[in-house]
């Protein structure tokens, strides 16, 4: 390891069967962090309530991804 490289803090397996937007409340905890989404992860409503907590990320959007 070098101090060039990033490293994830945490990962999580689940179940095939379990849906991977449920695990961002366990995943996304740490204010001085900064998340990256893609589209599939797109909820404007948990986005909110992240903001509201001091939370910063970005998302990728394609066009089928609009915030209404």
């Amino acid at each position: 390891m070098d101090k060039e490289t990033a490293y994830p803090d945490k990962a999580l397996i689940t179940t095939a069967n379990e849906h991977h937007r449920g695990q961002l409340e366990v995943l996304v905890d740490d204010k001085e962090a900064m998340y990256v989404f893609d589209c599939g992860y797109v909820d404007y409503e948990r986005f909110d309530r992240m903001t509201d907590d001091g939370i910063l990320f970005c998302f990728a959007t394609e066009e089928e991804c609009r915030n209404t």
